[in-house]
């Protein structure tokens, strides 16, 4: 880390020593969720991300590139509409593999690792492929990605975003937000419920889709946008994820997945209607 440091200069060492501060601090009375948001929402601005996104998430145990987000926190959206596109497109494996696949020796290795789009995926190849067109249809070219592993399970990320048309992400960019990332350990490890990493194999993909969702505290119609479904196709999953994890209500979901004091910020006003909760007794889908 010294290293690192030396190829900083004085003005951004003092900003992040600032930034890693104020997120961390144990006099400020901030709510988990606030102190991951304070951080990354003070990166994107140190690097003049126009979106940034934050999760906490877990490993698939028989396939590394495979991985489910929780804890999710994220902003410098022009619209709800926008975002709702985005996270969807961020869903899809064409996007996530080669990111994971890249950054899978670290993780094996227990370290964290920053890198820009463009060293996971080449340009040409990037502009070439469904996933990078998708992206850029979106108004989305260049990012960053930071991952904190946690264990061999899960990991703590951050995604920094810059729209079409705007300058990539300097190595001094990088830099800023690897020293940022790596100096929250405390923050990364109280963001996830590692033991319930298991109970995700029960899951299949689309339940584990609309799980991310309702996480993000989406109702059963802002999901079913989201991933391009029917609301009555969404509820089925809904009954799904609730019969194959044991929970009955949003307040135990988060329970299972959170740590006490990341669900308990979470809104309890997302509860779904009779017609849409899961029979307890009946086989769901």
């Amino acid at each position: 880390m010294s290293d690192i440091l030396q190829q900083m200069d004085a003005d951004d060492a003092l900003a992040l020593v600032q930034l890693v501060g104020a997120a961390c601090d144990p006099q400020q009375p901030l709510p988990l969720l606030e102190r991951r948001r304070l951080l990354a929402s003070g990166l994107a601005q140190l690097v003049e991300a126009d979106v940034w996104m934050s999760d906490a998430g877990y490993i698939h145990p028989r396939d590394p590139a495979d991985s489910t987000p929780v804890a999710l926190c994220d902003g410098g959206w022009r619209s709800a509409a926008e975002r709702m596109e985005v996270l969807g497109r961020c869903m899809h494996s064409d996007l996530v593999q080669p990111i994971q696949a890249h950054v899978r020796p670290a993780r094996e290795r227990g370290e964290p690792v920053t890198i820009h789009r463009s060293c996971a995926i080449p340009d040409t190849e990037f502009y070439q492929s469904r996933a990078g067109q998708a992206w850029n249809a979106l108004g989305f070219d260049h990012f960053v990605w930071a991952m904190f592993p946690l264990d061999r399970c899960g990991h703590s990320a951050l995604g920094l975003h810059r729209r079409l048309g705007r300058p990539r992400f300097t190595e001094r960019d990088r830099l800023v937000v690897h020293v940022a990332w790596t100096q929250a350990e405390w923050l990364h490890r109280e963001s996830l419920n590692l033991p319930i990493q298991g109970e995700l194999v029960k899951l299949s993909l689309r339940e584990r889709q609309v799980l991310i969702l309702l996480l993000g505290e989406k109702t059963r119609d802002e999901a079913a946008e989201v991933l391009r479904l029917s609301p009555h196709t969404i509820g089925d999953f809904i009954k799904g994820i609730y019969r194959k994890l044991h929970v009955s209500s949003r307040a135990q979901l988060y329970a299972k997945f959170l740590p006490a004091p990341v669900a308990n910020q979470l809104s309890p006003n997302y509860e779904f209607t009779t017609a849409e909760a899961p029979s307890l007794t009946g086989q769901g889908s």
